[in-house]
Parts: structure tokens; C-alpha cells; sequence
């Protein structure tokens, strides 16, 4: 752009740009590199986020806007025009009450990340300057981020719902849970030394929620409790947790633990 077509563009007492996310209610100013002419779409880190607007708010008394156009597929789609008069077609209408009633046009462009707009144009009045064209740079999540967040809150959530907990006792262990859904249809206790070598199996069914094993020398232990469906696949199962045995206290003194 130019000195003139740059001041006409950034005119920020008629006109605004901005990006309203479609499906969170989440908007925010516009990124427009100035020197290259583009528009910076980022998507949200929720890959299921496609739809965005890209909204240009023009004041009709000095912006000298006179239309808004993507470019899909090599041809050109007018914009949503929204006023006072005219309220449909945008996602986030709260967000942009205030410029409404001041007697703003908004100009809605719909964009989508499954089929890309390539560019933006805006045409203004009487050819004060030429149509000002933004190429648009769509900057895509980064999915397998996202896939292992949510791999890893859904574990989380089933960790949560299995509410595993331990009693110990004198040379003894009780370990309780609960199924972590209804496909449950397996248990596997293992048991571990303090070196975490492996002594101990056993498999029980989704009936079973409880687990005792006596007859266990003092130190620490681990142990790991997984669920399994129907099919064998794992639903879900813990790290390992630690447990201590320590020798009763016979000194005739009352211990108080905290």
C-alpha cells in the first residue's frame, strides 16, 4: 500500500477490523501485515473451530467503504451486510452492539479453514483509492497438540471417576476403586517392589472392587490398577502409586500422625 491507501485503510476513527470465532463466542482485533497485505487468520487450538468472521466495522459517513468481498474457488462472494436495519448473519451480535447503535455498517465475511477464502477486498466510494486486496494467511492448529490434550484430560476424567484409593495395615495392603465407565469388563492389580520389580498379578472381573494382599514384608511398594473392555482393549489405567508398610509402634507412646 501506499502512504494515501495506508491512512484510508487505517482510518481507526471510521473504521475497525476484527475476527469473531464461530461456535465460542471468542473475538478479537484482526492481524493484517500491512506491508505484505494479508490477513493473519490463527486458528484456535480446537482443531473442531473452522468457522471464523472477519469483520470490518465501517462508519458510512467516513470510512468511504463501499463493499467488502472474499474470493472463493477463483470467484468473488460479497460480504454480509449488517446494520440497524439489516441484523442477521453474525455470530457474536453482542460483541458488536455498540457500533451497531451508533449507526455502524458491519461488513461480515465468513471464512472457513475446510474451504479457504484466498483473498479480501475491499472496494471504497468514488474510487477515492483502488480496491485495497488481502491475501489470507491461514495459520492451522497444531492437531496432534490438540489430540494429545484432549487424550490426556479424557484419561484425567477417567482417573477421576475410578476414585482408587489404599488403607494399609499391619503386613497388609486394601486397595478400593470404582469402574471408570459402563464398558468395563476387566481388572488387572499388579504389584511392584520398591525397585519396581514385578511380583504380583491378579485378574479380577467389574464386579470386583476391592483388592486385599497380605502377608507383606515393611518398605514401600507400588501398585497399578488398569480396566479393560469387553474386547481386551484398555480403558484406562493409573500410574504407579506408592505405598509404605512400617512396623506397628509397641513402645507403649501414642503415635499421632498429621
Amino acid at each position: 500500500m501506499n502512504k494515501y491507501e495506508e491512512l484510508v485503510f487505517n482510518n481507526s476513527k471510521s473504521v475497525g477490523y476484527c475476527i469473531s470465532v464461530v461456535g465460542n463466542e471468542k473475538n478479537y482485533s484482526a492481524v493484517i501485515d500491512i506491508e505484505k497485505k494479508e490477513l493473519v487468520l490463527k486458528q484456535e487450538e480446537d482443531i473442531n473451530l473452522t468457522k471464523y468472521q472477519f469483520v470490518v466495522i465501517s462508519d458510512p459517513k467516513g470510512s468511504g467503504i463501499a463493499n467488502v468481498e472474499c474470493q472463493i474457488n477463483k470467484k468473488w462472494v460479497e460480504s454480509i451486510l449488517v446494520n440497524n436495519n439489516k441484523k442477521k448473519g453474525l455470530s457474536s451480535p453482542d460483541y458488536y452492539q455498540r457500533p451497531l447503535e451508533r449507526g455502524f455498517d458491519l461488513y461480515v465475511v465468513n471464512l472457513d479453514f475446510n474451504e479457504k477464502a484466498t483473498k479480501i477486498r475491499i472496494t471504497y466510494k468514488n474510487g477515492i483509492v483502488e480496491p485495497i486486496e488481502l491475501k489470507i494467511n491461514y495459520v492451522e492448529a497444531d492437531k496432534d497438540r490438540y489430540y494429545q490434550k484432549v487424550a490426556a484430560q479424557n484419561r484425567s476424567d477417567l482417573l477421576a471417576k475410578m476414585s482408587v484409593s489404599c488403607k494399609t495395615g499391619d503386613s497388609l495392603v486394601n486397595v478400593f476403586w470404582q469402574n471408570a465407565t459402563k464398558d468395563v469388563k476387566k481388572i488387572l492389580f499388579e504389584l511392584f517392589l520398591d525397585n519396581q520389580q514385578l511380583i504380583m498379578k491378579s485378574e479380577m472381573d467389574s464386579d470386583t472392587m476391592f483388592k486385599s494382599v497380605q502377608g507383606l514384608a515393611y518398605g514401600k511398594y507400588y501398585f497399578r490398577l488398569s480396566q479393560f473392555n469387553e474386547k481386551g482393549d484398555l480403558i484406562v489405567a493409573t500410574d504407579l502409586i506408592t505405598f509404605t508398610l512400617t512396623a506397628p509402634n509397641y513402645g507403649g507412646r501414642h503415635t499421632v500422625v498429621i
